[in-house]
């Protein structure tokens, strides 16, 4: 996903701090605005592709 971020907008996605299994971890961090990116990066991914339904 980060790496259709740099694509699409050119530069590197935001970052924020997530508590996640009791430590505080760097996570990307996407705005809801940028969903389009999540679903070029599903579609892109080898094994979610198959799961992608085409546009109608």
């Amino acid at each position: 996903m980060a790496e259709v971020y740099r694509e699409r907008y050119g530069r590197e996605p935001r970052k924020a701090f997530r508590l996640i299994n009791g430590r505080f971890r760097r996570v990307m961090a996407y705005r809801i605005g940028e969903a389009e990116v999540l679903r070029i990066a599903w579609y892109r991914y080898a094994r979610t592709a198959a799961l992608t339904v085409p546009n109608a």
